[in-house]
């Protein structure tokens, strides 16, 4: 379960990471291209390469936590996770 959580967030943040790059390049576009300096290029770049890098980790993690469930003895009671994840004002609150 916690596998299948971990991948869920890491895809979350990829998609986060990878809309940012898209703004910021669109920006650039926008605004400097064709003479967009070499770090501004870089920077949406780094995030873009960040971004397919989680979405593999995220789509790894979804896969392993699916053989996980879909293997597990059919007698095995699962038992609750100790660890909630609630909205909260201003971000996610966590508590175990």
């Amino acid at each position: 379960m916690l596998v299948g959580a971990a991948g869920a967030v890491t895809l979350g943040v990829s998609i986060g990471v990878g809309a940012n790059a898209k703004s910021t390049a669109d920006d650039l576009r926008t605004s400097c291209a064709p003479a967009c300096s070499s770090s501004q290029v870089s920077s949406v770049n780094t995030q873009l390469v960040v971004s397919d890098v989680l979405t593999g980790t995220g789509i790894a993690l979804v896969g392993v936590a699916a053989i996980l469930f879909f293997t597990r003895h059919p007698g095995h009671a699962s038992r609750a996770s100790p660890v909630r994840v609630t909205a909260a004002p201003g971000g996610l609150s966590l508590t175990y």
